[in-house]
């Protein structure tokens, strides 16, 4: 079975079964059908409304091709395909312009219906234990339902236009494009400090909604759109969407039979989302319009959501009560439920002695049941983070959790470029410039990771959020952050300026810990020789952004590595890290040192295999010079006036035009040495410019050029005017030159390889 890197990453770093659910068809088939088709409890919304009236104008006008091209951007290629098997390149295929969908989809629009043919869907189920005992139960898989692809791209944009029409409460951070994680944790962490500080009462719950997702109402939904006063016809298209909507679960024992979607919104479908954000605002609206909330920064927040995680807050029990109350009221009318058995609350309160006492009270209760009062040694779980009620959050080991994944990771039955790729593009963030060897600094990352998060809540759209950030982290303190990620002090003056900036502005990284980091290899003897050529070079280091994603062969890799950072096993190596002397003789031909260099650029042994990658070069460069219509004479000799003679390795003839290019690889140690072997060339084969013009008595423009490349894959810069004289565009040249640098390298590996075989 061939696996997605995700998947595998999830596997590795979860413990997550990558195969599909265990459980019997039938049984999976008839757990889901008593969910989706549940009777319908909803009985109307009462007195709840949103947040605001909708602003149809958003609504109200044609889908254009240039909207149906943007939402198409944003699927990713490999995005899975619904029921009938449609995946993104086919629709980039059949519609390139996207006047077709754009076209299909006003009519939608128009007669406010989505044809039958659309309303197939297929659920997968993801697990949400590792415990292999617990994934033997439904219950514990997650059901992730998707229709086909021409559907999905439809609702993504209505989503978006949606979006802009229905604002929602701002204490929704769910599925929204602000950090809502961050920022709901920001505030618990505010108000538990403005608790600490002034002893003030404070009375927090923590809500699970069961299931939430799985038992919304469509009529929920269509009442929500209809009492704000959203265009009667995109009610009725959304409403019709779920109108004879089904779909089949698939297990390892294959696929269930048809389940009607009669209650609950897809996940997996681009609108689900919103839709269950538009259920729940009207429950958020009513707390901050009747609950009684804590007071943090002279604003009464009564509730934080993040989706269907929600917490009340009060500053006092009673308050909490008539808060728990107004939740109830909701859950009775709409028909969604609370499992009273995952809620967990707590009220802190002044003793007479002036310190802090919990739990002074009765319990909370919903539907009549008990709600557990978290006690002084208990952790609740928020968001990913543990919270305790005299603690507050618990902060994350970064540095525990980093070695946990690198240790599972090294132990897993993987590839070494596997390993790396999921390392770099799944344990951590990561980027691959500078020649960094495609691995991270991560003392570094973490820092700046925290910067950037700091940074973005200063500029929170969220006006409370931006103020308790504030008072959380000063300037100071964000300055040891910057500092911590390898910022200058002259650039955190800038970056504190920015900070302080009323305005959104963009995020400067901190200039120059890659520099520092690159500074301390290139200056390692002789590990750091020649990598300064590679500093943001992204043509030089393009091959290491394939690691794990291209067909070379993991020794090919490792070798390639081990030759960027002159760590090559070699006598000269051996003797780096031994008793230090005279390096031994070459093992192969025995007339000099057996260094890197050597073996790639001059020993006689490797001769052939260096001829090889000499030749492909060329090979390379004449296919260019085809394409583009030139004439092209492969070691063509040349007699010069002194009756000597020369072959240079290409001549390009077209019209008026004559090139001579000669093709040398080079140890890259300096920028010096490249550039000597291209004068070399260029003095070398200027001296038969004369010949060729009178073997050529059309051209007039006659040049002689040295074609460079390292031995590592340096490419030099000057290797593009050539590409530029035989008409190349931009882009072909950035696709050519990545092209022989990767191509150098790996023959250079072949070189290597080659020694190693003589030698064994």
């Amino acid at each position: 079975m061939v696996l997605s890197t995700g998947k595998l990453a999830r596997s590795v770093l979860d413990g997550c079964d990558i195969g599909k659910c265990p459980i019997n068809a039938k049984e999976v088939g008839e757990y889901f059908k008593g969910k989706w088709g549940a009777k319908d409890m909803f009985k109307g919304l009462g007195q709840f409304t949103g947040t605001s009236k909708s602003e149809n104008r958003y609504l109200a006008v044609p889908i254009s091709a240039k909207e149906v091209l943007k939402a198409r951007k944003l699927i990713k290629n490999d995005s899975a395909p619904g029921p009938d098997g449609i995946r993104k390149k086919d629709l980039v295929k059949w519609d390139a312009s996207g006047k077709l969908l754009a076209w299909i989809f006003n009519g939608f629009l128009v007669n406010q219906k989505i044809p039958a043919c659309l309303k197939a869907n297929r659920t997968t189920l993801i697990p949400k234990d590792k415990d292999a005992e617990a994934l033997k139960c439904v219950a514990n898989w997650r059901p992730i339902t998707i229709g086909p692809m021409v559907l999905r791209l439809f609702m993504a944009i209505l989503s978006k236009r949606l979006t802009k029409a229905c604002p929602i409460n701002v204490r929704q951070k769910g599925f929204t494009t602000a950090p809502g994680c961050s920022e709901n944790l920001l505030l618990v962490e505010g108000i538990r400090e403005k608790n600490k500080k002034e002893r003030s009462p404070l009375a927090m719950v923590f809500i699970d909604l069961a299931k939430a997702f799985d038992s919304v109402s469509h009529e929920h939904l269509k009442e929500t759109l209809v009492r704000r006063g959203t265009d009667p016809g995109v009610v009725e298209l959304i409403n019709d969407s779920y109108r004879g909507c089904n779909t089949r679960v698939q297990t390892d024992f294959g696929y269930s039979r048809k389940i009607a979607i009669k209650i609950g919104v897809k996940q997996g479908d681009p609108l689900s989302p919103l839709l269950f954000n538009l259920a729940i605002d009207p429950l958020l609206s009513k707390l901050h319009e009747f609950g009684e909330g804590f007071n943090l920064g002279n604003e009464k927040l009564t509730v934080l959501a993040y989706a269907d995680d929600l917490v009340l807050l009060s500053d006092s029990w009673s308050g909490m009560n008539k808060n728990m109350a107004v939740l109830e009221a909701f859950c009775n009318l709409t028909g969604l439920r609370v499992n009273t058995s995952k809620c967990h609350g707590f009220l802190l309160n002044r003793n007479n002695k002036g310190g802090t006492q919990l739990n002074q009270c009765p319990p909370w209760s919903l539907g009549g049941t008990d709600i557990n009062m978290v006690k002084e040694g208990e952790w609740v779980k928020y968001l990913g983070l543990k919270f305790n009620p005299l603690k507050g959050p618990q902060k994350p080991d970064v540095a525990a959790q980093i070695l946990k994944m690198g240790l599972q990771i090294n132990l897993a039955n993987l590839k070494p470029t596997q390993k790396v790729e999921i390392f770099c593009s799944y344990a951590i963030p990561s980027r691959n410039q500078d020649g960094g060897l495609a691995i991270p600094c991560l003392g570094r990352m973490v820092a700046r990771s925290k910067a950037k998060r700091v940074f973005k809540l200063y500029h929170s759209e969220d006006e409370l959020v931006a103020k308790v950030v504030r008072s959380l982290v000063t300037p100071e303190k964000f300055g040891k952050l910057w500092h911590a990620g390898g910022g200058s002090s002259q650039s955190l003056l800038v970056a504190q300026e920015d900070l302080s900036n009323v305005e959104k502005v963009p995020y400067k990284e901190p200039e120059c810990w890659r520099a520092e980091e690159f500074r301390k290899w290139s200056s390692k003897n002789p590990q750091g020789f020649g990598v300064c050529l590679y500093e943001r070079d992204k043509i030089s280091n393009a091959w290491l952004r394939k690691i794990g994603r291209s067909n070379w062969k993991e020794s090919q890799f490792i070798c390639a590595l081990q030759m960027r950072c002159n760590m090559l096993p070699t006598l000269e190596l051996a003797n780096r890290f031994g008793p230090r002397g005279i390096i031994p003789l070459c093992r192969a031909c025995g007339l000099t040192s057996e260094t890197g260099s050597h073996i790639l650029g001059s020993c006689r042994e490797t001769k052939l295999n260096r001829m090889a990658r000499h030749n492909k070069l060329c090979s390379l460069l004449a296919q260019e010079g085809v394409k583009k219509k030139w004439e092209v004479f492969c070691e063509r000799r040349i007699t010069t006036k002194d009756r000597s003679w020369a072959v240079p390795d290409l001549i390009f003839v077209k019209e008026d035009t004559l090139l001579v290019v000669d093709v040398t690889v080079r140890s890259d140690g300096s920028h010096d040495w490249l550039m000597k072997g291209k004068i070399e060339k260029e003095e070398k084969y200027k001296k038969i410019l004369g010949p060729l013009q009178l073997e050529f008595p059309m051209v007039s423009d006659l040049s002689a050029h040295g074609f460079v490349m390292g031995t590592r894959g340096k490419w030099l810069g000057s290797n593009s005017m050539i590409l530029v004289k035989l008409g190349l565009t931009k882009p072909s040249r950035l696709r050519f030159a990545k092209t022989c640098s990767s191509m150098t390298v790996l023959k250079s590996v072949d070189v290597y390889q080659a020694f190693n075989k003589k030698v064994r």
